[in-house]
């Protein structure tokens, strides 16, 4: 294995099939004596069988000559000092096409970009330049596949492997480092030995590369389940060394990137990221950070890495609400730890005070955090099976509750603060009030009709009147 045969390498090309404004750029660039090729990761997706997101074309000809030949369209200069413009057919993103002159890229100072680049004619020149040999494949349908690297062999063999010597073009551009973690989970393959050895060697790199492109890349991985899309036998994952490998030296990478984290478990980080199985990038970065610092570094390390507030906000929502519904367990879970999971209660008050404190998607979020958290704890296997059978009991008394409009609101509530107002209550008190009448409600102290609130108020609160 490793090597495309003959039937593999038809029926990877029976995957390319050109959208219509594409196969009209290359044809009208190839009528008119200029080369034109899909490259990149649209071929790679193509031939794995993945719709690419979009389609990146390259050729021989200069921008200037692009945009006089399609100067019946509308074109952008996108980045025309290095050889890109986009021709437009209309203004969906989707039907927005990048075409980039042949190049090669001049001296790299900062591992990240090249100071200047230089336009040449012959398309292995500009593929040489390329990080990976499953990303230097290009297609027409009048030469095929042009594939000087072995890119294609690469993807039959399950292979990230540099184009080149792994050390120059890891040193042109470190992020290359991260990326190749990216797509080697992705798409369950192995590190060519040469690139992770290079990876490793240059891993210090990483601190010259900006906070915002570290992070863009945490995110594309951590949005995406760490497990392999084609894992038939989610329980054989741990023992899976490809993985581990993987998920092990993107754990020392973080090291690297993120001083301030200190040293990683490895071991229990991996069973963790196992256990959850998420693709959601806030879980996965509360499961990283939650089994390594205190809670209390957590936003200064991600605005370190430039993560958006938004995410910043989740990760710290959820690892706090998993840590207090591990230490409220007693209060919403009616167990002694030794009674059958079928004689479980579940406390409605603790549902309907999480829907009333957290959107939906967190509390699932922060229920699934919680699950993942009594792995490697101190609790016994037993403990930890029925605590986790309290979890979905939970999460399903939730559920029941959102799905059932139950009180957890107080727009649900059978008065408002116009009652209130009317009755005579002003300014803060009406807050207080009515959430004083939210919670008792939520209790089942008392039921949600008007005349059975407006009792409650008119015999524990005393308005202006």
């Amino acid at each position: 294995m490793g090597i495309a045969t003959t039937t593999q390498r038809k029926a990877l090309l029976n995957n390319i099939k050109l959208p219509m404004p594409v196969q009209f750029i290359l044809n009208k660039l190839n009528d008119n004596g200029y080369e034109g090729f899909i490259v990149g990761g649209c071929v790679r997706d193509c031939l794995l069988g993945i719709k690419p997101h979009d389609w990146d074309i390259c050729t021989s000809a200069l921008p200037e000559q692009v945009m006089e030949l399609f100067e019946d369209f509308k074109v952008i200069p996108t980045g025309i000092k290095h050889g890109t413009v986009s021709v437009v057919f209309d203004d969906k993103p989707e039907n927005i096409f990048e075409r980039t002159t042949y190049r090669i890229d001049g001296e790299y100072k900062d591992n990240r970009h090249p100071e200047t680049v230089k336009f040449v004619t012959d398309l292995e020149s500009d593929l040489s330049r390329r990080d990976f040999t499953i990303n230097a494949i290009a297609y027409n349908e009048v030469k095929g596949i042009v594939d000087p690297f072995g890119g294609y062999d690469d993807i039959i063999g399950k292979r990230i492997k540099c184009v080149g010597n792994p050390n120059d073009r890891i040193n042109e551009d470190a992020l290359r480092i991260m990326r190749a973690i990216r797509f080697a989970l992705r798409f369950n393959c192995d590190i060519d030995s040469e690139t992770l050895i290079a990876m490793v060697k240059n891993k210090e790199l990483l601190r010259k590369i900006s906070a915002e492109r570290i992070c863009s890349e945490l995110t594309k991985i951590f949005s995406r389940s760490l497990l392999p899309f084609d894992s038939s036998k989610y329980e054989e994952i741990p023992y899976n060394k490809r993985i581990r490998l993987h998920i092990y030296t993107l754990l020392n990478l973080i090291e690297t990137v993120v001083p301030e984290i200190g040293h990683i478990n490895q071991r229990v980080t991996f069973y963790r990221l196992w256990f959850a199985n998420s693709s959601n990038c806030a879980l996965n970065m509360s499961i990283i950070l939650g089994s390594n610092v205190e809670s209390k570094y957590f936003m200064e390390i991600l605005k370190h890495l430039r993560f958006s507030n938004d995410i910043v906000s989740s990760v710290c929502n959820i690892y706090l609400y998993a840590e207090c519904i591990k230490k409220n367990f007693y209060t919403w879970a009616y167990t002694n730890y030794s009674v059958f999971p079928s004689e479980i209660k579940i406390s409605k008050y603790y549902a309907r005070r999480l829907l009333h404190d957290l959107d939906y998607q967190t509390i699932n979020l922060s229920l699934d955090c919680a699950k993942v958290f009594s792995i490697h704890s101190d609790m016994t296997q037993i403990n930890q099976l029925i605590y986790i059978e309290c979890l979905e009991k939970l999460r399903k008394e939730i559920t029941i509750c959102k799905e059932n409009g139950d009180i957890y609101d107080l727009k649900y509530l059978a008065v408002d603060g116009n009652d209130l107002i009317k009755m005579g209550y002003k300014g803060k008190q009406i807050g207080e009030i009515l959430s004083y009448l939210l919670k008792m409600v939520m209790k089942e102290k008392i039921p949600n009709s008007r005349d059975s609130l407006i009792h409650t108020i008119n015999t524990t609160f005393v308005s202006d009147y």
